[in-house]
């Protein structure tokens, strides 16, 4: 996390967050389940609105949410989730974009990650021991669905790398040594 300076930078970030999917090989943003993407510039936004959370049921919401704790009335479920009008401010987006060619611009921007990891790396770079290094890569590959870093796909692979260096601080002698691929490899993707 790191602090938005000013209304270029919120419309870097935001093409940022909504390219996730796409960058991590999930598909388009507006194919990736759970981006907000679809709420922006969308005349029938309304219809997103969803079922109420009691409405919804408890055991259908335990079962989905994997939580007992009491949820807000003002949940509404679409698609067995929380609906993104629950949680995304689309029109203060809409409103800092100005038009939904601005939006459309950024989000088709092919530097926009190169943009934010180069910020990323400046204010949050930190330096990880091995042992924390491990931890994080044991994350993305619970996230990714794969037992190891073996099992990651090149462009799985190509994204740990890079979020190896430019979000966790680690030179290419820590990635190279902790998740034992060639030093040409990371030259590579570094």
């Amino acid at each position: 996390m790191r602090v938005i300076s000013g209304g270029e930078d919120f419309k870097i970030v935001t093409a940022y967050i909504l390219r996730n999917g796409l960058v991590a090989g999930l598909g388009s943003p507006y194919s990736y389940k759970w981006c907000s993407v679809q709420l922006y510039y969308n005349p029938f936004v309304e219809l997103f609105r969803g079922i109420g959370a009691w409405d919804y049921g408890m055991r259908k919401i335990r079962s989905v949410i994997k939580t007992r704790q009491p949820i807000p009335e003002r949940l509404s479920f679409f698609d067995d989730m929380i609906s993104p009008l629950c949680w995304c401010d689309y029109k203060k987006v809409e409103k800092v974009f100005g038009s939904s060619s601005e939006f459309f611009k950024y989000l088709g921007r092919w530097t926009v990650e190169n943009e934010e990891e180069s910020k990323l790396e400046a204010t949050e770079k930190n330096a990880y021991t091995d042992s924390a290094l491990v931890s994080k890569l044991k994350d993305y590959c619970s996230l990714q669905g794969v037992g190891s870093v073996d099992d990651l796909s090149a462009a799985e692979l190509r994204n740990l790398i890079r979020m190896a260096h430019n979000r966790w601080g680690a030179s290419k002698k820590q990635i190279e040594r902790v998740i034992g691929i060639s030093a040409s490899m990371v030259q590579k993707y570094y």
